[in-house]
């Protein structure tokens, strides 16, 4: 039973950090100022929204398995950001509402 604990926490904790480093790559592209057309930006956005949507009603298998889906979506941003370019960092913030 200890060792199942363990290994969760472990697997948990992995999985934050795949998190927090596929953002921090993101909040880079940003500073560096690459681009992203802004209609498939919103998409990205628009999609990544409707992940979180429903997040809090589920269970924790669930709500495992949509944060699996939302890393992964920020992951295939990522990519497509790094083959087309980015949008601005002023732009994204705005559309996320972080704005000042």
């Amino acid at each position: 039973m200890k060792n199942q604990t363990s290994k969760r926490l472990q697997d948990n904790f992995d999985k934050d950090n795949k998190l927090k480093s596929e953002l921090n790559y993101g909040i880079a592209d940003m500073e560096a100022g690459r681009e992203l057309p802004l209609d498939e930006a919103m998409e990205k956005i628009t999609e990544l929204r409707n992940v979180f949507s429903g997040l809090e009603k589920l269970e924790k298998h669930d709500k495992q398995k949509h944060l699996y889906q939302l890393m992964t979506k920020l992951n295939e941003a990522e990519i497509f950001i790094r083959d087309n370019g980015t949008i601005s960092a002023d732009e994204l913030e705005s559309e996320l509402g972080v704005s000042d």
